[in-house]
């Protein structure tokens, strides 16, 4: 294997474990030279042994350039042999669009994976853009696991198997192989951040500091993923915390710092239910107040605070549970909202449903985008073996869910129809039957 490319692209596949044998893969193309490139190399590397998809979403912000990179992207794939599946994901406005373009794509990309059932989902992600990222997150003040930068694989199934290779890489196999590349004008718009440090302050530090920067701040974001994980677990294996009892003040304070402050973060994920708005800043104010003699003081932080008590810290939840709340569920991979935490994957197997554990038919839900969120006025269900539809606010009642706690109870929708009440009740759709070739299984659990 004579190509730099495809070496490295085979021993990133190989040291992180990114593909085995027979999974299926769902490239994400956006018809730019890295997705193009990474397209290529996997059909090349793939030999016609695993099946290869493409997925392009477009999401219609630049007008007919959007659909000509669609077109493009659809040709590319004719031509590359692969199965092309194109999404329409329109986005307006333009407050935080670079976010929220991406958590639509991400969604849009996860909806066509479970649909068309490919195990994996390869994004073209590049050395270049780990640097990008890794340089933002300094100038943000990120700590050790936001210079960890882009995973190479994630949970929910995405993998990058291009972060080993340069955008200079990327060009030359692209003219070695005579392959063409639709160019996004965006990228060059000057208001976004990541733009300037690609243009701007990369070469700068290339220029005048160091040739290898790309490369050093690669190798930056390695070694902090390793360094993260060392203490990430170690952090769990000390942890003590019950979200119903506190987090105990003298025990975190035997602890090293680092530690510290990853407990903390833990703590306010399960007792808060997830760390939005919570920066470095809060979870010092928070070991500051492990720190003080004495109960009674209290730490206000986004949607609610933490207060001193009995020689714990204790997480104001009334405020939480007043704060409405509304997630995709992702087909794989752990999610916490306000007062839960919920993990789902994919299943080739049987798998016994419980109160806390629902399953469905994948196949029947036929690629539906699912979302938790609270209870609403009006909400109804069919209930499992019923026969008709029940209101859910009698499904409290029937199951003696105090007033007060109804409010924050988790309710899986689709469509605006409810499909599962943990613990409560589920809905008769997409049951699970002989026929039934594979499930998604989603497990919710209080955490307080």
């Amino acid at each position: 294997m004579n190509d730099p490319v495809l070496r490295k692209v085979a021993r990133s596949i190989r040291r992180h474990s990114l593909l085995e044998a027979d999974d299926s893969v769902l490239v994400a193309v956006s018809g730019g030279p890295d997705s193009a490139a990474l397209l290529a190399a996997l059909t090349e590397l793939n030999g016609g042994s695993r099946r290869v998809g493409v997925a392009h979403v477009n999401h219609h912000l630049r007008g007919r350039d959007s659909d000509r990179d669609q077109a493009f992207v659809a040709r590319l794939a004719a031509g590359l042999g692969c199965e092309f599946h194109a999404v329409d994901a329109r986005i307006t406005g333009r407050a935080n669009l670079e976010e929220r373009a991406r958590e639509v794509r991400y969604q849009a990309l996860l909806a066509v994976a479970a649909r068309e059932r490919f195990r994996r989902i390869a994004t073209g992600h590049t050395l270049d853009d780990q640097a990008e990222t890794v340089l933002h997150r300094l100038i943000r003040g990120a700590g050790v696991g936001g210079l960890g930068g882009i995973q190479p694989k994630r949970a929910d199934g995405v993998i990058r198997p291009f972060l080993d290779v340069s955008r200079a890489e990327v060009l030359a196999y692209l003219r070695k192989r005579k392959l063409r590349y639709r160019v996004d004008r965006s990228n060059a718009v000057g208001r976004f951040t990541r733009n300037r440090i690609r243009h701007r302050l990369l070469p700068l530090l290339e220029r005048d500091f160091n040739p290898a920067i790309r490369a050093a701040l690669a190798r930056l974001a390695e070694l902090s993923r390793d360094d993260e994980a060392v203490l990430e677990d170690s952090a769990k294996r000390r942890s003590r915390s019950d979200p119903a009892l506190g987090l105990e003040c003298a025990f975190l304070r035997r602890a090293p710092a680092a530690l510290q402050r990853r407990m903390l973060r833990s703590w306010l994920v399960s007792s808060r239910g997830d760390l939005r708005a919570i920066g470095l800043h809060h979870v010092e104010r928070l070991r500051d107040l492990a720190a003080e003699r004495g109960d009674g003081k209290s730490v206000a932080l986004p949607g609610g605070s933490v207060t001193r008590s009995g020689g714990r810290l204790h997480w104001n939840l009334l405020a939480t549970r007043a704060r409405g709340f509304a997630r995709t569920l992702p087909r794989g991979g752990t999610l916490s909202v306000p007062g839960w935490q919920v993990e789902t994957r994919t299943s080739a197997r049987r798998v016994r449903p419980g109160p806390w554990r629902a399953v469905f038919d994948l196949t029947a839900l036929d690629g539906a985008r699912i979302r938790m969120r609270n209870p609403r006025p009006g909400d109804r269900l069919r209930p499992l073996g019923l026969g008709g539809s029940k209101k859910l606010q009698d499904v409290f009642v029937d199951a003696k869910v105090p007033r007060v706690e109804r409010c924050s109870w988790l309710v899986l929708e689709s469509g605006g129809a409810v499909l599962w009440v943990p613990g409560l009740a589920r809905d008769e759709r997409a049951p699970v039957a002989s026929a039934t070739r594979r499930v998604l299984v989603v497990e919710a659990r209080r955490v307080r």
